[in-house]
């Protein structure tokens, strides 16, 4: 599992939509922040993604089933992935939807559940179902060993930015709205269609750590489907008068998930304390 907390309504900054948006008073999409939590199993099998946001009930999403969204849903006030949330995420998202997938591929429901140390990560998270082990990774290892740090968050993150613009364009065309319109209506509703990528690049991202499983599939590494991914971005982004080029688009997508004060990390670290000593009581 990887979590990460993104910016996740920013246009290439040297777009004029993103330079209007920094000059509007009080509109401060592009600064709006969510917390994703995404994973996958060595076969190629992907999560449904976790989506922390900080409002309960965002004005998009009002009339929404939230259970129909492509995304499990869940809030905080600072949108955070806090301890009692990834329990309840545990429980009620992770265990079932694993358990449906063992029994769709007549497997053994045995589970190992590789997370790194982040705060919002309860420590004895591991007690509450037999049949899942929870290793932690040892600490700042993350980028060289975490499967979905080794390629997966990225391809979700060009695939996101893909299905928006592919959106966009449909919404001038189609629908005659303007860019800006379809901007800040875009919510976490339209990401239907997002994909994570092929199989084998997600058999592949877990080459660092469990060399035996992954395959010697030799053709379209992840690296190649980002590339390509970004190609297509590139030209719905000119449909849409966006004067970028390849640089930009890659910009957007290097851009680093948003980093915890040490304010936030300490009050993180005493909000898990709190949910395990609940639990134990």
């Amino acid at each position: 599992m990887s979590t990460k907390q993104e910016y996740w309504k920013r246009m290439p900054q040297q777009s004029y939509i993103h330079k209007e948006a920094t000059m509007i008073p009080g509109f401060k999409a592009y600064k709006d922040r969510l917390t994703l939590l995404l994973g996958g199993n060595v076969a190629g099998c992907k999560l449904k993604p976790l989506v922390i946001y900080h409002s309960k009930n965002p004005r998009a999403l009002k009339r929404i089933d939230k259970n129909m969204l492509p995304v499990h849903y869940h809030h905080n006030e600072k949108a955070w992935i806090t301890a009692m949330l990834f329990e309840d995420w545990f429980v009620h998202c992770f265990i079932p939807e694993v358990k449906d997938y063992c029994g769709e591929n007549k497997i053994l429901f045995k589970i190992l559940l590789i997370l790194d140390s982040a705060p919002g990560h309860p420590q004895n998270i591991g007690d509450i179902n037999e049949n899942i082990k929870v290793v932690f990774l040892p600490p700042n290892t993350t980028s060289l060993i975490q499967p979905m740090d080794q390629g997966a968050v990225a391809t979700f993150k060009a695939y996101y930015l893909l299905n928006m613009f592919a959106q966009a364009v449909q919404a001038t065309d189609k629908e005659e709205k303007d860019l800006r319109t379809f901007w800040k209506e875009f919510n976490v509703e339209h990401w239907k269609g997002v994909e994570g990528g092929k199989e084998e690049c997600m058999n592949g991202v877990w080459k660092n750590l469990l060399q035996v499983y992954v395959n010697s599939f030799k053709g379209f590494s992840k690296d190649e489907e980002v590339v390509e991914i970004n190609k297509k971005i590139l030209t719905l982004g000119r449909s849409l008068d966006l004067e970028i080029d390849e640089k930009h688009v890659q910009d957007l997508l290097d851009v680093q998930d948003v980093e915890l004060t040490a304010q936030d990390l300490i009050a993180l670290a005493e909000e898990r304390k709190r949910a395990e000593e609940g639990r134990r009581n």
